[in-house]
This record gives C-alpha cells, structure tokens and sequence, in this order.
C-alpha cells in the first residue's frame, strides 16, 4: 500500500468530507459525533471499518466503532499505554504521529489478532491522533481492504479529521464539570 495520488473525484469527495465532519461538530456542541464521523469515513474513503480511542489514565478506550468484527472488540476495548504496543493506536498515542500499518497487530498474551481482522477483509490500518496542541486526547483508526492504496490526499483527510476530533475532545474536556 504506497502513498499515491487521488483522482480529482476522490477529492473532491475528500473535501465534501471534511466539510462534513466541521459542520457536524458545529452542530452538535454538547456530543461528539463520532458515530456519524466514522460511518462518513469508511464511506467516502471506501474503507472496511473504522474505530475511535479515548485516551483516559494510561489507557486507550474503545468508544465508537463501524464494522469492526465481533471477535476482535473485546481484544480492541481497552489498551495499555504503558504495555509494549500490540496495536497501531498504541503507537500512535505515544508519538502523536499518524502512521500507516500493514502489520495489523502484534500478539499480545500468545494470541494473535491479525486473522481476525484479515477474515473481515483488514489488511492496512491508518491511525491518526485526535490530539491538538501537542496533548493526545485520543486515536482515530481507519481500516483498508488489500486493494485500497493509501494516496497521501487521504492520509491528509484522516489526520485531519483527528485534528477536529481533537479540537472536539479538547473542548468537552473544557466543559465538563471539575470532579467528573
């Protein structure tokens, strides 16, 4: 999966996403819309699923996901930060840098998650932090089938989107309520 470039339909698909994804933030101040962020995503971009992580005390939290197979959600729940990294949101968390993985997941206790995703037809993960000015509020993974190629116009989209979804986060942490 080489970054390449898009056709111009493709972007201005892209575009029309992004759009989007503002636009459903401005409307809904009080939630995060990730639900409807993740199904636009695995739509516009053609994915085969998408999940969303809140970073909370050391850990990473499953908290939205689209089409992720059943088998693999009680692995994906909850990860250590501090643990060695299994799973690219991990990875991503740490770094604050989006990356591209074609490794799926390492084991983690002696079992393997990498069948079960590539039985759902995962073969490529892009993971983008939804973090703004330098704080990691949580992580934004995108799932490919083997035919996808990854052009860096959508590479640009998903880090993008974490971005907004970082303001968002950012902003509810704002809001809500000292002692919550």
């Amino acid at each position: 999966m080489i970054p390449r470039r898009s056709d111009p339909r493709a972007l201005i698909s892209q575009r029309n996403a992004l759009v989007a994804v503002a636009r459903l933030l401005k409307q809904q101040p009080q939630s995060l819309p990730i639900d409807a962020v993740l199904r636009m995503l695995v739509k516009v971009l053609d994915l085969v699923g998408a999940l969303a992580y809140r970073a909370e005390a050391g850990e990473l939290l499953l908290f939205a996901e689209h089409e992720v197979p059943a088998k693999a959600r009680a692995w994906l729940a909850t990860l250590k930060l501090d643990d060695e990294p299994c799973f690219v949101a991990q990875r991503v968390a740490r770094s604050g840098q989006a990356e591209l993985d074609m490794e799926l997941a390492a084991s983690r206790g002696g079992v393997s998650l990498r069948p079960t995703l590539e039985g759902a037809g995962w073969h490529a993960l892009l993971a983008a932090p939804m973090a703004i000015t330098g704080t990691v509020h949580g992580v934004l993974v995108c799932a490919a089938c083997p035919k996808l190629t990854m052009p860096t116009e959508t590479i640009a989209l998903v880090e993008a989107v974490g971005i907004l979804l970082g303001l968002a986060l950012d902003r509810e942490a704002l809001l809500r309520p000292r002692g919550e």
